[in-house]
């Protein structure tokens, strides 16, 4: 998973990151992951099916976008997601993922540009991993006729 540093402040190194991955033991499974800022440094993993990382990404996209203010409890397989702009910043908060202790939250605040970023990444793995599908599904065919 690649750490990608949000960068509201271009000089400050310690705003949180965000990452999103394939999940390595699960085939249809995206991991998405943030960080909030130092000091806390919290984290929060949360893992999704391909359909809810591009609703995610769509979700991010129409805040960023200023279609709508908030979104809430994105449907995942692990966790819940909230996104929210205040003060033309972008909130992403995630809870009750793989790294929750208790009932812990945590919120990434990204600038427009961070959570564009996010977003694309979602969607491109979400359509990377379709696309992966498709290509298994038609190289198992061994008749003469490939299926509709």
């Amino acid at each position: 998973m690649i750490h990608n540093n949000l960068r509201r402040l271009e000089e400050d190194h310690d705003l949180g990151h965000w990452a999103v991955a394939k999940n390595a033991m699960v085939d249809d499974e995206i991991l998405a992951q943030i960080m909030n800022a130092a000091p806390d440094c919290d984290q929060e993993r949360i893992s999704m099916s391909i359909d809810s990382a591009l609703a995610m990404a769509i979700a991010l996209k129409e805040v960023v976008t200023g279609q709508r203010k908030e979104i809430q409890n994105i449907v995942v397989r692990l966790g819940a997601v909230n996104i929210r702009s205040i003060d033309g910043m972008i909130h992403v908060t995630m809870g009750g993922g793989a790294c929750a202790i208790g009932d812990s939250h945590v919120t990434a605040v990204m600038a427009n540009y961070d959570a564009l970023e996010f977003a694309e990444s979602l969607s491109g793995q979400a359509f990377d991993m379709l696309v992966r599908k498709r290509m298994e599904r038609k190289s198992r065919f061994k008749g003469t006729v490939r299926p509709a």
